[in-house]
């Protein structure tokens, strides 16, 4: 019995026997284990005797070197799919998860902006805090474009980016073949545009009425469906967001 000594022995014995009853016990209540002709029970192949005798082999050089093998590729295959399972929900987290500028402050996208515009100026000039975290990341990248054209070429041809900009124009760009980009509400900016008269100009009420005219009669919105609804080209699900 040398080297080990009688407990260690002991120990393996009892070992064997659990590990025996253990595989018998799985296969037998398991309903994907491998049943009898009837569907119940044990096959012979799992009986008690057959899982002693399997317990065993593994306990000798051949059945330990071919179980130890198998268990290893389990071990490999276990850990390659956790791996790639948390960078699948990781990737469909990123593609639907940004609704919001703090969405994007939570993400890793790189934020691009339009020089010399209005949304430039909001940015640098606004001391709300997720404002300023977001001009800060805009500033440390320079992604700052010269023409909407540019900008939309750069978020077409940089992976994990986006272009904050007026939302008529990025929704226009969006409904544009080839197809490839969304227009996010959340980080669009609503944009009404207004016409300037002197302080006190008596033309102010009137075109203030005459706008409002348009918008109860249908007009503007009719402009809007002409320059942007019936120029999509591209599926409607897939140029906007949620």
């Amino acid at each position: 019995m040398q080297p080990f000594h009688d407990d260690v022995w002991l120990a393996t014995f009892a070992t064997l026997v659990v590990i025996s009853v253990s595989t018998f016990a799985l296969n037998y209540f398991s309903p994907y284990g491998h049943k009898d002709k009837n569907g119940k029970g044990t096959s012979e192949d799992f009986s008690f005797i057959n899982s002693v005798w399997f317990t065993w082999s593994c306990m000798l050089q051949q059945g330990r070197i071919l179980a130890g093998c198998y268990w290893f590729c389990i071990l490999i295959w276990v850990s390659t799919y956790t791996a790639n399972l948390a960078a699948f929900f990781t990737v469909k987290n990123t593609q639907h998860g940004i609704n919001n500028l703090e969405d994007v402050l939570r993400s890793s996208y790189k934020i691009g902006i339009r020089d010399q515009s209005s949304t430039r100026d909001f940015f640098e000039a606004s001391e709300y805090d997720q404002h300023r975290k977001i001009w800060h990341r805009i500033q440390t990248s320079n992604n700052k474009f010269k023409s909407t054209p540019q900008a939309i070429l750069w978020v077409r041809e940089t992976e994990e980016s986006l272009f904050i900009f007026d939302g008529p124009i990025l929704r226009y760009a969006a409904n544009q073949p080839p197809c490839d980009l969304v227009s996010v509400p959340g980080l669009s900016t609503a944009r009404g545009y207004g016409l300037a008269f002197q302080a006190g100009s008596p033309n102010v009420s009137e075109f203030s009425l005459a706008l409002l005219r348009l918008n109860e009669q249908g007009f503007l919105g009719k402009l809007k469906r002409k320059w942007w609804d019936d120029t999509n080209n591209c599926p409607l699900e897939q140029t906007t967001s949620e």
